[in-house]
């Protein structure tokens, strides 16, 4: 469950690590501070969903759509919720590039979401594919060793 939470803080912190320069360019030391509070906004409550998700999915198909939901409304509300409260709170906020980066960064984590839920799910689709074909091939073997078991049995007489 923590290693999805991991993965998608290291994909933040490896893209705001990119974003850092750009944004030092274009608004200086705010540029930078704003866009780690972006990263920041996106990013826990992204974390929080997969949890969620973990934890709902456990319940079933039901389970996994509702926590899916859930979680689309936790993640939207905190970040409009604290970025609207940080705009209006802090005065070295510029509230354009933060409203930039907060967009980007909720794209770039929403995409890191994704893809970890998504190959969560074909690995988990893949695996149980594996154990039935596994247990059919373990079936036919056992099938096949007796007809020539049989087969022998019959050429012996």
């Amino acid at each position: 469950m923590f290693g999805n939470v991991l993965k998608l803080t290291l994909c933040s912190l490896v893209f705001w690590g990119l974003a850092a320069y750009p944004a030092y360019l274009l608004a200086g030391c705010s540029g930078v501070f704003g866009s780690a509070a972006a990263m920041t906004l996106c990013a826990l409550p992204a974390a929080f969903t997969l949890i969620l998700h973990e934890i709902a999915s456990r319940r079933g198909a039901g389970g996994a759509l509702a926590g899916m939901l859930g979680g689309m409304f936790v993640r939207v509300s905190f970040v409009l919720g604290f970025g609207t409260l940080l705009v209006r709170k802090f005065a070295s906020f510029d509230p354009k590039s933060f409203l930039i980066w907060l967009m980007i960064f909720y794209l770039v984590t929403l995409a890191a979401e994704v893809y970890i839920l998504v190959r969560g799910i074909k690995l988990r689709e893949f695996d149980s594919r594996v154990r039935s074909r596994g247990s059919r091939i373990g079936q036919v073997a056992s099938n096949e060793s007796v007809g020539r078991g049989d087969a022998m049995g019959e050429h012996r007489h």
